[in-house]
């Protein structure tokens, strides 16, 4: 396969791909201060060696990070947004539903819309996000790194909890999934491994 080039109207900072399909997918969130936001989905076609490409409005802020949902349409954005009740710029991560299929590289549609846009409620935890997190194997089940905690949302059941939290004024730097039971956290100069199987829901 040649060398592929895919230019984008807006610098970008955020990329994921669409995790186990059957297709080569990628989706990149654009960082536009003042104005409308996009992300962008770019698919390979490896057979004619060729880009196909959507975009879906994502006017809810600038894009900091994407991750997608192991085998499901679901993109987690984190990005920063005016806030509703001041000027003040806040983090955000709303969980984005894209359309199937068929819909999505239907040529007479230039740009789709979100099936789904739930945002998560994290303002009473802190103000820095860090990541959003979908869980390995339970795309109910969501982390997200914010200030000097972790919270673990349940999306099945409405519910969120903090599971880890650091103190002494410092913050975590990232995180993800280690395995089905367990958040591994950045912090300082290494990392932490935090068991969630005894969080109850």
């Amino acid at each position: 396969m040649e060398n592929l080039i895919f230019g984008l109207e807006e610098n970008a900072r955020a990329l994921t791909t669409q995790q186990d399909s059957d297709f080569i997918r990628f989706f990149i969130g654009t960082q536009v201060i003042s104005g409308k936001n996009q992300i962008t989905l770019v698919e390979i076609d490896e057979e004619i060696n060729k880009l196909r490409s959507k975009i879906f409005s994502h006017d809810y802020g600038e894009i900091w990070r994407l991750k997608s949902a192991p085998n499901l349409p679901l993109i987690a954005s984190v990005y920063t947004s005016n806030h509703k009740r001041s000027s003040e710029l806040t983090m955000q991560s709303a969980i984005l539903r894209i359309p199937e299929n068929s819909e999505m590289m239907d040529p007479s549609k230039e740009q789709l819309e979100f099936v789904d846009v739930e945002i998560l409620d994290t303002e009473i935890y802190g103000n820095e996000i860090k990541t959003t997190e979908f869980h390995p194997s339970n795309a109910n089940l969501i982390a997200t790194v914010i200030d000097a905690k972790i919270l673990l949302f349940n999306r099945a059941e409405s519910k969120s909890q903090v599971v880890a939290e650091i103190t002494g004024g410092k913050k975590f730097a990232g995180g993800m999934w280690g395995n089905a039971s367990s958040f591994v956290a950045i912090h300082e100069n290494g990392i932490r491994s935090y068991d969630i199987r005894a969080v109850s829901y």
